[in-house]
């Protein structure tokens, strides 16, 4: 995980991006508990986006854990706010990384935040980006947010 603390005019923020384990639930609601306890634990406000390997649909349902603990510990999901109903979806093209545009079946790149913020908008990008053999930049889409400090 990278963490940095931004002032932008005279409001201050802290940015955190982490990687989530990817295999085993458990050691993934532990990272999402160090998260809340540590470089979340912020008065103010706080933005966290990465590749977090949990979502609020995934098929299994321990999967969802750390996104529920998350949740749980005040931080908000900007990707249901601005798309309601649209799945989202990020993750799947594969390990070969040759699976069709539509493969990605799973959203658990995600930008979340806790205080006085605004999301106003937020896209997925990279299913134009493949190499000339025909292979993906990532097995996973982008995801970019835009939110903004309230007043």
């Amino acid at each position: 995980q990278v963490g940095v603390d931004v002032v932008h005019g005279k409001r201050a923020f802290r940015f955190v991006n982490t990687h989530l384990e990817a295999f085993h639930p458990g050691i993934r609601v532990l990272q999402a508990r160090e998260l809340l306890a540590g470089p979340l634990n912020v008065d103010g406000d706080v933005i966290l986006a990465g590749d977090l390997n949990t979502g609020p649909e995934l098929p299994d349902p321990n999967n969802r854990l750390a996104y529920f603990e998350l949740v749980a510990g005040g931080m908000v999901d900007t990707w249901p706010i601005l798309h309601p109903g649209d799945p989202g979806y990020t993750a799947g093209l594969g390990d070969d990384l040759t699976q069709p545009g539509d493969a990605v079946e799973h959203r658990i790149d995600m930008v979340m935040y806790r205080g006085a913020l605004v999301p106003l908008s937020s896209k997925l990008f990279g299913v134009e980006r493949q190499t000339p053999d025909g292979r993906w930049a990532s097995d996973h889409l982008g995801h970019v947010a835009t939110l903004a400090l309230s007043p």
